[in-house]
C-alpha cells in the first residue's frame, strides 16, 4: 500500500516534536522517503558531526499495513537518536570507561527531564 504525503507529514511533525521534548536539540534533521524493505522507518545518523536523516516508507506490504502508525514510528526513530552517541562510542575501537559513563548519563538527565 502506497504511504501518503500526509502520514510522510504526521511523521515528521512527530519526529521535530520528540527531539524537542526529549532535548535532543542540536542535531542536523533530515527526512527521506524511499522503498524500505521490512521496516516502517530507519536512522543513519553520525554522532561526531551531529547529522541524523530519519527515513520513511513510499509502501508498506498490506500484511504489515494492520500495525502501521506513523506517530510510534517516530517515537521508535527518535530513541535510536537517543542512543545514537552511546552507539557510536561502541563502534569504536578504543573507549574508555569515563566515555560510555558521559554518554549514560546523558542519556539517563534526558529521560529524567520528560518525566
Amino acid at each position: 500500500m502506497k504511504i501518503s504525503k500526509k502520514q510522510f507529514n504526521v511523521f515528521k511533525k512527530e519526529v521535530l516534536r520528540l527531539i524537542k521534548l526529549y532535548g535532543l536539540s542540536g542535531w542536523e534533521v533530515a527526512f527521506h522517503q524511499e522503498n524500505l524493505t521490512d521496516a516502517y522507518g530507519e536512522i543513519a545518523t553520525d554522532a561526531r558531526t551531529r547529522c541524523v536523516c530519519f527515513f520513511f516508507p513510499t509502501i508498506i506490504d498490506d500484511k504489515l499495513m494492520n500495525r502501521f502508525n506513523p506517530l510510534q514510528t517516530a517515537q521508535h526513530e527518535v530513541f535510536h537518536l537517543l542512543l545514537a552517541p552511546l552507539s557510536d562510542l561502541a563502534e569504536q575501537r578504543y573507549i574508555v570507561y569515563e566515555q560510555i559513563y558521559t554518554v549514560e548519563e546523558d542519556i539517563v538527565n534526558k529521560l529524567i527531564a520528560i518525566i
